[in-house]
């Protein structure tokens, strides 16, 4: 099985995104997918 990150950035080469911005997304995804409550979704806890 392929990995999902490489298909990503081959395609973001391809597509000629800053490796910078590259980086930031796939840190993004990673901390979304992380277990437990998360402060981005603008919900309220009350």
């Amino acid at each position: 099985m392929a990995d999902p990150e490489k298909l990503l950035r081959e395609l973001w080469d391809k597509q000629g995104v800053p490796k910078e911005e590259q980086d930031r997304i796939i840190r993004d995804i990673e901390e979304k997918a992380k277990p437990g409550p998360r402060s981005d979704l603008g919900g309220s806890n009350r």
